[in-house]
């Protein structure tokens, strides 16, 4: 059961798309799905309406920016945010995973790209909040997840 509780909660989240080109300056989508991972989030369940919670995952990186007309380079932050409505959610879960296995995200880490053991929440059918199985996780498998 959900909580509506705002506390934040820092996991990875992993969101089924549809795959895309970019043509022209605009995107074209293909029928075929990729799942996209996303490191770092912050999770925050901010509501319920109409049966289902509202959950805002929030990311943020720091990459390197040249600007058109800028001379030199400059580190910048982006900050990346996502709204989910959501009618259900899994008991956590234990399973291997391949992390970044469809490759939409180019930039991440090379260490990021691994096969895992993950310790995972379903959120409906196209979502997932998760983060790598620690050894400690079995001996308290609710405890840290007391607000999902």
């Amino acid at each position: 059961m959900i909580d509506n509780n705002t506390e934040n909660i820092n996991f990875w989240f992993s969101q089924k798309i549809k795959k895309y080109k970019i043509i022209e300056k605009s995107l074209k989508f293909s029928h075929q799905e990729a799942i996209v991972d996303w490191d770092h989030c912050l999770v925050s369940i901010v509501g319920k309406k109409s049966g289902k919670t509202r959950i805002v995952l929030r990311s943020s990186s720091e990459h390197i920016s040249r600007y058109i007309g800028r001379t030199k380079t400059k580190e910048i932050e982006l900050r990346y945010m996502i709204g989910i409505d959501i009618s259900s959610i899994s008991e956590p879960l234990i399973e291997d995973y391949e992390v970044n296995k469809d490759q939409v995200r180019k930039h991440l880490p090379n260490e990021t790209r691994k096969h895992i053991k993950r310790v995972v929440f379903k959120l409906d059918d196209k979502y997932w909040l998760w983060e790598e199985h620690l050894s400690t996780f079995i001996r308290y498998p609710f405890r840290r997840y007391k607000y999902l």
